[in-house]
């Protein structure tokens, strides 16, 4: 999906630059751009969950790197 929205771009430095700074726009537009072959709301709730998921697994990671600092 990216390359459809910087396939314009004629440098690689660029497309790079771009992808790295904008990346979630373009990945937003490729689904635009997909969305009359694929069913976005079911993509979008996969996406939020996953998201939800490794804010839980992070929070869980820095509370028993804590515990475990505190506990020596």
């Amino acid at each position: 999906m990216y390359w459809n929205c910087v396939c314009w771009c004629c440098s690689i430095d660029l497309q790079i630059q771009l992808v790295q700074a904008y990346w979630s726009e373009l990945f937003v537009i490729g689904l635009a751009q997909c969305s009359h072959v694929m069913n976005l709301s079911t993509i979008l709730a996969a996406i939020l969950n996953h998201l939800q998921t490794r804010l839980l697994h992070g929070v869980f990671a820095r509370v028993f790197l804590v515990s475990h600092i505190l506990g020596r």
